[in-house]
């Protein structure tokens, strides 16, 4: 045996696949395609970008062997034309799906914005300004705010001892037999 890593399931497959017809071969590719078509792309995978790709096309894994003619897989072909022109339209539609830019098409330069650090730094610095006086502006009304509850309090405390003397004041009143005017 050779140095080469195959073994003679390997040897049977590659006979098998180099026996196939050009037509058996042309209908797996369409197989392969139609299952893309339905299920996409499996990852490792890539569609052929050319007619010429898919007849050079060779993957063991999916049972596709290369087309060793390109006589016999054109689109204008008496027996293998149509398949060759099925695989041309599968193609294309996997193409338009997948929606990869064409070699000949010019890249779109896209429109790059840089970092503005001048512009940046102008507005950090009134944010941080808008910040503080609001800070201070929260600061002064909470402050404000302290010293009416602590007025609040006093005339309250000064209501219930006015109060009280008005009520002291009555007790005493009442006590008094009458009332005399005083000139």
């Amino acid at each position: 045996m050779s140095n080469r890593k195959s073994t003679a399931v390997d040897l049977l497959a590659r006979d098998s696949q180099s026996k196939q017809s050009v037509r058996q071969r042309i209908q797996r590719r369409l197989e392969v395609l139609d299952a893309w078509l339905d299920n996409g792309v499996p990852n490792g995978k890539s569609v052929p970008e050319t007619l010429t790709a898919a007849r050079l096309w060779e993957d063991s894994e999916l049972e596709i062997a290369a087309i060793a003619s390109p006589n016999e897989f054109t689109t204008t072909h008496h027996l293998h034309g149509d398949g060759v022109r099925s695989i041309q339209r599968r193609l294309s539609e996997l193409r338009s799906r997948l929606k990869r830019p064409s070699k000949d098409a010019a890249p779109k330069k896209e429109k790059v914005e840089k970092f503005d650090q001048a512009g940046f730094q102008r507005l950090l610095e009134i944010s941080v300004s808008q910040w503080h006086a609001e800070r201070d502006q929260r600061q002064q009304e909470t402050k404000r705010a302290d010293v009416a509850e602590a007025r609040n309090e006093l005339l309250r405390q000064e209501c219930v001892q006015k109060e009280n003397l008005i009520a002291e004041l009555r007790r005493q009143l009442a006590d008094r037999q009458g009332l005399r005017a005083v000139e």
